[in-house]
């Protein structure tokens, strides 16, 4: 029964993240795996440089973000060639693999921490229904990269080796990991510091654990991105300009009031309106838990956190940001689950954690739907009203603000909220008057890459023009 339910869950997982069609571009972050590798390949050298590549303009520059991904995506590319396969293809099928194989690691980590079966059977399903986990494997994008590299970081810590050995080893990882995300090994600094409180050895020793910690992280960075080493000043360049794309603004992911607490309220309810079960699981693990317990739920959910505290300060919003800390948040959240099943019936356990998943499973399959034709789906809205005729508003124009026409038809984007009411404002005060609505599958969620990736509103509006007007425009 175990293994048929593990059957089940898994193949549910598979058929969530199939490839999309393969000659479909999500987000233009795609076009650079793709790029790289073609440049790695006229070069005949591992450089992946992204000033060597064919990419927009915006792009190439002297840059090495994502570095180890777009080494792995290269491999994944030419083994699908070998079966005819589609690069996008390639790459998201690459991505399947990584996730799944997260999975399991991370059910063998938890199994060695003694969770039970019925706990790692709720970590399992939780990743499989996990709505931002399938919309990061149908992109061509790091982040089930991450996933995979968080797995293998939780596993190693729970092998049964000595402090400094396991230490080592997952400060090896986390340099891996930031060799594909400079801000990854944030989720090693409270599980290193659990290893190290958790068994306490001694001042001196706990000394040569941060020492190894540190020799760990820059030989997983230095074997991972050698050429990012070799040409240090390109790295920084890199990292610079990340830097500066993440002070200034990018609508719709960017908020209008720029402010720490307008960002970490858009941070928790995006995160709250998805993922609410899993928090209140861990709040009572928390309040039910012994003092270890406790402990072991604070270290797991600390990485989360310090994201959430950090990108509070910057000016955009990428859920995927956070990307690297979910499957630990997983792991807490399980580990809560079993605390709760020693005060409940498992049966009974079973059902509230069904019924809690549900939502995240329905978000998930909006996502999995909304990739392969949600823009049939807003092209029949619009024919089925007679709205062919209405014009386009530029997407950077509404989110921008700029003043609408003196009059005509106008079909606007909706992906983000704040701005679309101003902008809405701008249209009323100005005459126009509105005609129809589409509502996108994510259009009541937190604005996310789920909206302007997947799933966009549109509203329609309508203002005659006078015969001077017209002629005049």
């Amino acid at each position: 029964m175990v293994a048929l339910c593990a059957l089940a869950a898994f193949g549910l997982g598979i058929w969530l993240r199939l490839p999309l069609q393969p000659d479909l571009i999500i987000n233009v972050d795609e076009l650079i795996p793709l790029a790289v590798s073609q440049s790695m390949t006229a070069l005949g050298k591992l450089d992946p440089n992204w000033r060597h590549a064919d990419l927009p303009e915006f792009f190439r520059y002297d840059q090495y973000n994502f570095y180890f991904f777009n080494i792995l995506s290269h491999v994944s590319i030419n083994i699908g060639d070998n079966f005819d396969a589609e690069r996008l293809t390639a790459l998201r099928v690459a991505n399947i693999i990584y996730q799944l194989t997260a999975v399991v690691l991370l059910i063998d980590g938890a199994r060695r921490y003694c969770l039970s079966n019925f706990a790692n059977g709720a970590l399992a399903f939780s990743i499989i229904a996990a709505p931002t986990f399938v919309h990061d494997a149908l992109m061509a994008r790091p982040e089930s990269l991450l996933y995979l590299v968080t797995g293998l970081a939780f596993w190693v810590s729970s092998l049964s080796l000595g402090l400094l050995v396991r230490v080592g080893l997952v400060s090896f990882v986390l340099g891996v990991g930031a060799a594909v995300k400079i801000t990854y090994p944030v989720i090693g600094v409270a599980g290193i510091l659990a290893l190290i409180l958790l068994s306490w050895p001694g001042w001196r020793v706990a000394a040569c654990a941060g020492a190894v910690a540190l020799v760990g992280l820059a030989a997983g960075f230095g074997v991972s991105a050698p050429y990012a080493l070799l040409n240090f000043d390109v790295f920084l360049n890199g990292l610079s300009a990340l830097s500066n794309q993440y002070d200034s603004a990018h609508p719709p992911h960017s908020h209008p009031d720029p402010w720490v607490l307008t960002y970490f309220f858009w941070i928790c309810r995006f995160f709250a309106e998805l993922y609410w079960p899993w928090f209140l699981l861990i709040g009572a693990g928390i309040i039910l838990g012994d003092r270890r317990e406790r402990t072991a739920i604070a270290c797991l959910a600390a990485p989360f956190l310090l994201l959430v505290v950090y990108f509070s300060t910057k000016t955009v919003f990428f859920e995927r940001n956070f990307a690297h800390a979910m499957p630990l948040l997983f792991v807490a959240s399980a580990l809560s689950f079993q605390i709760l099943a020693r005060r409940i019936a498992k049966p009974l356990a079973g059902l509230a954690l069904t019924i809690l998943v549900l939502p995240a499973l329905f978000w998930s399959m909006q996502i999995a739907q909304a990739g392969h034709h949600e823009g049939d789906v807003r092209d029949a809205f619009v024919q089925a009203n007679g709205l062919e005729e209405f014009q386009m508003r530029p997407t950077g124009e509404t989110l921008l603000l700029v003043p609408p026409p003196a009059c005509g038809d106008l079909a606007v984007t909706q992906v983000d909220h704040v701005r679309t009411r101003r902008y809405e404002a701008m249209l009323l005060s100005a005459g126009f008057k509105p005609v129809a609505t589409y509502r996108g599958p994510f259009d009541t969620l937190a604005t996310s890459t789920l909206q302007s990736y997947l799933g966009y509103s549109m509203g329609f509006y309508t203002k005659p023009c006078t015969p001077a007007r017209a002629s005049e425009s």
